[in-house]
Order: C-alpha cells, then sequence, then structure tokens
C-alpha cells in the first residue's frame, strides 16, 4: 500500500518535482551528475581525490543548491572513524571542508550534513547496510524542502535526529502504513541501542 505519494522505491526527497528535474551525464572524472531544479544546478562529485581519500556518498539538495560528499581518508582508523566532507553551492564553489567524528558525533544535536556523514559511515561499515536510504527520508521529514523560504541555512540548523525519526515512525504508523512503520522503527531501535 502506498500513502501519500511515498513507494518502496521511490525517492520521497525528490517527490513529485522528480519529474521535473533535469538529469545530465557529466564527466565521471570529478562529477557523476548535474541536476537541475529550481533554476539551480548542483553538481555531485564522485571518484577518488588526489589524497586518495575514496567517496563513500555524493548527495546533493537541488533545492537547497549543495552538494555534499563524504571521503573516508586513505588512513581510515575504523577505531577512530574519521571522515572528511566537502559542501558545495549551486555554482560549483566549495563553501566547506569539515572533518566528521563518529565517534563524537551526538544525533541529538547535529545538523544534516554531519547526520549524512554518520549515515555514509553507517552503510559504509554495513553496521546498517540501509542507513543512506533512511537519511533520505529524514530531511524531507524535517526541513519540508518544498516551502518558499527552504534554503541552505535550515541544513545547518542543530536538531534531535531522535525526534524526527521518532515523529516518521508515529506518521507512518498513524497513517496506517504498517510496513513503513516496522522499517523506521526497526531503524530508530538500532539508533536508540547505539
Amino acid at each position: 500500500m502506498n500513502i501519500g505519494g511515498i513507494a518502496p522505491n521511490m525517492n520521497p526527497y525528490l517527490g513529485a518535482a522528480k519529474t521535473a528535474n533535469k538529469t545530465q551525464s557529466g564527466s565521471f572524472q570529478n562529477a557523476m551528475n548535474n541536476v537541475s531544479s529550481s533554476g539551480k544546478t548542483i553538481q555531485l562529485h564522485g571518484s577518488v581525490d588526489c589524497d586518495g581519500n575514496k567517496v563513500i556518498g555524493a548527495w546533493g539538495d537541488a533545492v537547497a543548491g549543495t552538494s555534499t560528499t563524504v571521503y573516508k581518508p586513505a588512513d581510515f582508523d575504523p577505531n577512530e572513524p574519521k571522515y572528511l566532507m566537502r559542501i558545495w553551492d549551486d555554482d560549483n564553489n566549495l563553501l566547506e571542508e569539515r572533518e566528521v567524528d563518529i565517534s563524537e558525533l551526538d544525533i541529538k544535536n547535529c545538523d544534516t550534513f554531519d547526520l549524512y556523514a554518520y549515515a555514509c559511515h553507517l552503510s559504509d561499515s554495513k553496521e546498517y547496510p540501509d542507513a543512506l536510504n533512511k537519511f533520505l527520508m529524514m530531511p524531507t521529514q524535517n526541513n519540508n524542502s518544498f516551502t518558499a523560504d527552504y534554503d541552505i541555512s535550515n541544513l545547518y540548523e542543530k536538531k534531535n535526529w531522535f525526534k524526527v525519526i521518532k515523529d516518521f515512525v508515529d506518521m507512518q504508523y498513524g497513517a496506517g502504513n504498517i510496513q513503513g512503520y516496522l522499517d523506521f522503527k526497526k531503524f530508530y531501535d538500532f539508533l536508540m541501542d547505539k
């Protein structure tokens, strides 16, 4: 049963705007895709960077006009999981480069970018292989990216992501989407046990 346009194989983050977006293949050397939406074009940056850091996630928010890539450092130590993150704007200008230390990340008080790095870590390490798919639902649920005042500042706001996920779990249950409820409740319980 599909509710509210959410189907198991549909990306709800793009929602109805999915058909309005234009996707172009670009040079695979430094960009995986160009996506246009609302007059903004973003590049998803892929491939290994010049320091040998491996891409484990590339995500774009075409409404906010950002592209975010998470790199696993060449000298990655699983006992001290630190990742490099780069954030670009819709003009392909590097806005920020940050290190995300997963062992110090507090998902009760972090921004969307750090949560994305955490989801990349959980998927890449196989601790929770489906974490990236779950991540794509969370900012949509919390930020309502289809409002006129949505922009990059929403992604920098620190939030209690346990509450965001719990609200999403409750919404699934209230809508009668038992499969969605059980699926996200499993993820919520996993995070609560960490």
